[in-house]
């Protein structure tokens, strides 16, 4: 899989790491794999344990899967709710009312 990545010359945005990769300062192959492996697996397990626990949260709530079903246009505004509600990531820090408020309204 490696061979991807300098086989085909990939063209990409800014990225740091392949900077430093073109000047020879960064990863060498086997990490630049190993990174886009990570980044991978990464996504993947996220966004599968958001559906899981968005589906459950649903299921334990059913007044809310109704009002989902009957209102598909909430669906936006459901998906980052039950991202706050019940995150796949348990470690990220989660901005408060205030420290999100615009700077004059803290004024």
């Amino acid at each position: 899989m490696p061979e991807l990545v300098t086989g085909r010359g990939v063209q990409v945005g800014p990225s740091g790491l392949l900077d430093l990769e073109s000047r020879g300062e960064g990863l060498d192959e086997d990490e630049l794999f190993s990174n886009a492996v990570l980044l991978l697996a990464a996504g993947h397990e996220t966004t599968t344990n958001l559906i899981g626990n968005g589906m459950l949260a649903l299921l334990r709530h059913p007044d809310q899967l109704a009002k989902l079903r009957d209102q598909p246009a909430l669906v936006e505004n459901a998906v980052e709710e039950l991202l706050r509600f019940d995150s796949p990531v348990q470690i990220a820090p989660q901005p408060s009312a205030s420290s999100t408020a615009p700077a004059a309204a803290n004024e």
